[in-house]
């Protein structure tokens, strides 16, 4: 009888250790199996459902394609909104002559309603909520530098800005620009935006196409003409890359890529 109880004893022990066994070999096996990065079930990130039908998604660099997969843009990046007092550029005297005056419109920023309009030339203060507005330049084609520091890049208004100061009770608190096209990258801390409605200028129109149509992106949040010229060697090709990013919903579909490129490669 104890020969019989012995033996059942041992049979158990035997099976419950290869059960164990078993289940260490399972858990190891578990455990060097690898699992997908993202799990089958789980939610997949969406478009903002607020963009219009056939908006190209803007995750992710909108300048992807025609040469534009790291541009610098304007200002060399992400900048902080433009206050303070800057020191003046060096503007050429041909700049002055040629834009002497400018248009501007005075907006609250909590009501988004217009608080005046002002016509200036040159040299001209406007009185707008307790504050002096005074027009210093016109400046067709307004950059910066590495170090920060403004400069006129050329005399088509491809950049446009107005350089001003600000005065509160007599005081000078802000110098610099407000870009046409950005008014509200300048902050000078004022309650107001100010909106360029219009450039004075005694210089005739530009008849070129790559001015028209290209040189107010290119050269500042996209590649510059050089650059793509650098890149692609023939019409054929600066075209077709054209086309591929309007396509994409990078750039306008409309622009007379054809005409263009011959313009830019007969020189």
């Amino acid at each position: 009888m104890k020969k019989s109880i012995f033996l059942i004893g041992a049979l158990s022990l035997a099976l419950m250790g290869c059960f164990n066994k078993k289940e260490v070999s399972n858990q190891k096996e578990s455990a060097m199996t690898p699992k997908p990065l993202v799990e089958e079930n789980a939610p997949q990130p969406q478009n903002n459902p607020n963009l219009p039908p056939g908006h190209p998604p803007i995750s992710g660099n909108p300048h992807a394609g025609m040469g534009m997969e790291n541009p610098h843009g304007m200002m060399g990046g992400m900048m902080k909104a433009i206050s303070g007092i800057k020191p003046n550029p060096q503007v050429p005297e041909e700049v002055i002559k040629a834009y002497p005056g400018a248009t501007v419109v005075f907006i609250d920023k909590q009501t988004q309603k217009p608080i005046k309009k002002a016509d200036l030339n040159l040299g001209d203060e406007v009185e707008v909520n307790g504050y002096k507005v005074k027009l210093i330049y016109v400046i067709p084609d307004l950059k910066v530098g590495d170090k920060g520091t403004y400069f006129v890049a050329s005399l088509e208004p491809v950049n446009p800005a107005l350089w001003l100061e600000i005065y509160k009770d007599g005081k000078l608190i802000f110098r610099g620009p407000v870009f046409a096209n950005f008014p509200t990258l300048t902050d000078p801390n004022t309650g107001f935006i100010i909106f360029v409605e219009n450039i004075k200028t005694t210089r005739k129109e530009s008849t070129s196409l790559w001015e028209k149509n290209c040189a107010s992106c290119h050269g500042t949040t996209a590649p510059s003409k050089e650059t793509l010229l650098s890149k692609y060697k023939t019409k054929e090709e600066f075209v077709k890359a054209a086309k591929k990013a309007a396509k994409a919903g990078k750039m306008p579909q409309n622009l007379p890529f054809e005409k263009v490129a011959d313009e830019l490669f007969s020189k």
